[in-house]
């Protein structure tokens, strides 16, 4: 490869990556549980790869699905090298119905989604699952999250499908373990 080459390689990525970055700070965030620092580190951290690999977009294939790629590698790479400092807590104490006096309608529709939430994080199994339920959290299609993923719109259209019937399925295990266990 040529310096030429890779100069114009260089300008196709940081054009690329300029049109996706709120998408990518965006995963980021979501990836980080809302950690503006750590999603920050992040982008920047796939912005510096990126430059630095500057592959051959013929081969990449779709621009936005690599870079989410590199993204989620990246972020997977970070957790693992420093397991304790990446925590991910889905308890709020703040959303606990018992330290709640009088439940309004608002914070009734909270707890709900917080449990509904809980349920299909239990029911991810894979990675792959966590981050396509992710993604549909941010408002993708399940086209566009196939595209994402690098599998077929088939494909993610199955996995998505399994991932509702086990999150129903857990759902009406804890609505049995509920009502069992408020007759008592």
């Amino acid at each position: 490869m040529t310096r030429v080459d890779e100069h114009e390689r260089a300008r196709y990525w940081e054009t690329e990556f300029l049109k996706l970055l709120q998408r990518i700070l965006r995963y980021a965030r979501k990836l980080t549980r809302g950690d503006e620092s750590a999603a920050a580190d992040l982008v920047h951290d796939v912005f510096v790869r990126l430059l630095r690999l500057c592959p051959d977009p013929a081969v990449v294939g779709t621009p936005e699905g690599y870079v989410i790629r590199m993204t989620r590698n990246l972020w997977t790479d970070t957790t693992r090298r420093n397991p304790g400092k990446h925590e991910i807590s889905f308890e709020d104490p703040s959303l606990k119905a018992n330290q709640i006096p009088a439940v309004s309608p608002g914070i009734q529709q909270i707890l709900e989604q917080k449990q509904l939430f809980q349920t299909f994080e239990d029911a991810c199994h894979s990675p792959k699952d966590r981050q396509m339920y992710s993604l549909f959290l941010d408002g993708y299609s399940i086209k566009e999250i196939a595209v994402i993923l690098g599998e077929s719109p088939e494909s993610a259209k199955v996995r998505w499908r399994r991932l509702k019937q086990r999150a129903a399925y857990r759902q009406k295990q804890k609505e049995r373990v509920t009502t069992a266990g408020g007759t008592n």
